[in-house]
């Protein structure tokens, strides 16, 4: 290879690209250039990462069998597998792959040097169809031998490209630490090296991660990143405009996930990229069924399983009449479930994809679970058990599959009144939160938590009931979840309100059935199986009594009435007498709210005091204004040093004394 195409190879090796196609540029421009010359320049520019779709793999394959060159015929043959992955051409990858591989196989009298390049380019283009065609172990195996080369050969672009591969394979596979250190390794090299279109991927990866994780706030910062890359790829804009469209989703923002899935279309369809175009049209789709729109549901959730069917995404394809079947099982569309049941069957048969048959399983579980025969749901309980005991294949079958068992199980409870079916319900959602934890799906532990409060109320265990639920809305808040943080606040105020009528039920020992009913399980239980979404409770603002501020043995240090003349006396006396009982839970942050009377009273520990906001109303928009004023009064170094001196001092501060304290009330409260 002249001097010229190597010195553009290692500068490729580096993330260098522009500064590699300049070489090759000026290189071509060259008089008297041989065939072979053009064609190793051609190769070389079908290496970056910028060409994988410039279709250079066809012409330099004839070229290269014109000339009778078996080495760069291989290297040609494995471009247009690339080419014709990305392009979702599946099947002929595969073809291409294998021949390229057979013929490499044949090659003799070459140095082992390129030896290992050209196995290392095999290697990292198998991995990426075993990627996108979901044959994940396949993929790892090739990954592996193929970073291992890639590192020795000092090619530090392969080394991020593989770490962006295991990254994405692992994220599939629902092992997001993993998935995230890679993302994280690929994002270090690439700032190292100022590869900026993979600096672009990395973040893709990232935001991808933290989205299916359920970190939805990191999500969408990762996904603002990557847009801010003028050298985001194609690809990755449509990556990051399914993950924008899921992201609104949880959101609750339906509107606007729809206009940024929407606005991708055309970018798919021009760029040929088919396998995200199902991806697409199946976040339409279930965007569509947020809103109760069946038909528009149906449609573009048969839009995407036409396009998976045409280039043969099989996982995808199990995906799409997974959703077709939770559509219409959700209406009670028992027909036309029925038949997606029998169709995810022959796909079952015909892949021998785990993914695929738990989609299966699951699917004639729910189908059976539906009916009113007792043989039928009894055979459902041991399909559901069947994916709960198996080595985990996909976490949503494994979520789904734990909350219908539940349903079985509560109602059983609800019919026969046995309280040993509570310790069943209960080893299922340790289970759900354990896993739920491990895999960091926060959204599905905000809710397990919420569900494990429901389950503590029938067993008439209110204060647990009462922690689990203050424990759900702070993962719900922490990890972006806010919809969900304000459904669960409202539940938590529910249960405040009727607080009376649960002793009621303690002292009578009501049967089961009431419980359940009071408890509002359904709810919970139709969430989290997806028959409802997150409703958006009608948020009024608080009422506003009294602010306050005390340490931990209830000595008060600031209070400040919201309505004149307003004695509390009355009120700070019921309060004590509840910190006295709760202080331990107070300040290990297991309680955030206290109702007494028609008050609420709401808590946030700021080490060593207590702030404290007396309201009527629902509790939501209070919590938040309490949170932001106590990290007001940590930051503000004027009143946190006058706290800290009426501690010594035993004098109360006052409302403009220190001034700092005035106006960050004003701020919060009043404005």
């Amino acid at each position: 290879m002249p001097e010229e195409l190597v010195r553009a190879e290692q500068l490729i090796f580096e993330g260098k690209e522009e500064e590699a196609l300049e070489i090759i540029t000026n290189f071509e421009k060259k008089d008297n250039l041989t065939p072979e010359e053009r064609l190793s320049s051609l190769i070389l520019k079908g290496w970056m990462v910028s060409s994988y779709t410039d279709k250079v793999g066809e012409t330099t394959y004839q070229m290269s069998q014109k000339l009778g060159k078996d080495y760069e015929s291989v290297e040609a043959l494995i471009l247009n597998a690339s080419e014709s992955l990305f392009n979702s051409k599946f099947d002929k990858a595969k073809d291409l792959l294998i021949k390229a591989e057979n013929l490499f196989s044949s090659l003799t009298d070459i140095s082992s040097t390129e030896i290992s390049k050209l196995k290392a380019h095999l290697l990292e283009a198998g991995s990426l169809i075993y990627l996108l065609t979901n044959e994940y172990t396949k993929g790892l195996k090739s990954a592996t031998q193929c970073l291992r080369l890639w590192k020795r050969l000092g090619n530090k672009s392969g080394v991020i490209t593989m770490q962006i591969v295991f990254g994405f394979t692992n994220m599939m596979l629902g092992q997001y630490d993993i998935a995230l250190d890679y993302g994280e390794k690929s994002l270090s090299l690439s700032k190292e090296l100022n590869f900026q279109m993979r600096i672009a991927g990395s973040f893709t990866l990232i935001a991808g991660v933290h989205l299916y994780s359920g970190n939805i706030d990191q999500s969408l910062e990762y996904c603002k990143k990557a847009l801010s890359i003028k050298e985001l790829g194609n690809q990755d804009k449509l990556y990051i405009a399914v993950f924008l469209g899921r992201i609104y989703q949880v959101k609750g923002e339906i509107d606007r996930s729809l206009r940024h899935l929407k606005q991708a279309i055309p970018l798919a369809e021009k760029t040929n990229s088919i396998h995200i175009l199902t991806m697409l049209l199946s976040a339409i789709g279930d965007a569509y069924r947020i809103k109760n729109d069946y038909e528009n549901a149906e449609e573009y959730l048969k839009r995407a399983l036409t396009f998976s069917q045409k280039i043969g995404y099989l996982f995808e394809m199990g995906n799409h009449l997974f959703e077709l079947f939770l559509l219409n099982y959700e209406y009670e569309f028992y027909d036309k479930t029925h038949q997606y049941v029998v169709q995810l069957k022959e796909l079952a048969d015909q892949t021998e994809n785990r993914l695929n048959n738990q989609a299966y399983l699951l699917a004639k579980a729910l189908e059976l679970k539906a009916s009113n025969r007792r043989r039928n749901r009894a055979d459902a309980e041991k399909l559901l058990y069947q994916i709960v005991e198996d080595k985990i294949a996909y976490p949503t079958s494994y979520h789904q599959s734990i909350i219908a068992l539940c349903d079985l199980l509560l109602e059983e409870l609800s019919f026969y009144n046995n309280p040993e079916i509570l310790a069943e319900i209960n080893s299922l959602i340790t289970r759900l939160l354990n896993y739920s934890e491990k895999q960091h799906s926060y959204r599905f532990l905000a809710e397990g938590k919420l569900l494990q409060a429901k389950v503590a109320l029938i067993e008439m265990k209110i204060e647990s009931a009462k922690k689990f639920m203050t424990e759900a809305q702070r993962i719900a808040e922490i990890r972006g979840f806010n919809l969900l943080a304000e459904n669960i606040s409202t539940e938590h105020d529910i249960l405040l309100e009727s607080q009376k009528k649960w002793e009621n039920l303690k002292k009578e020992n009501a049967p089961m059935s009431e419980r359940i009913k009071l408890a509002s399980i359904d709810k919970i239980i139709e969430r989290l199986s997806r028959k409802r979404e997150i409703e958006t409770p009608e948020l009024i603002n608080e009422e506003p009594i009294l602010l306050l501020i005390m340490d931990n043995s209830g000595v008060t240090y600031f209070n400040h009435p919201f309505i004149a003349n307003w004695d509390y006396n009355d009120l700070f006396s019921s309060f004590m007498s509840a910190f006295n009982t709760f202080s331990s839970e107070i300040f290990s942050k297991s309680i955030d709210r206290i109702r007494i009377g028609e008050n609420t009273i709401l808590i946030n520990p700021i080490e060593p005091f207590l702030a404290c906001y007396v309201i009527k109303g629902r509790s939501y928009p209070a919590l938040q204004k309490l949170t932001r004023f106590t990290k007001a009064i940590r930051e503000n170094s004027e009143i946190w040093q006058a706290l800290n001196r009426s501690v010594k001092t035993s004098e109360m501060l006052e409302l403009d004394k220190p001034p700092a304290l005035k106006t960050v009330i004003t701020e919060i409260f009043v404005s």
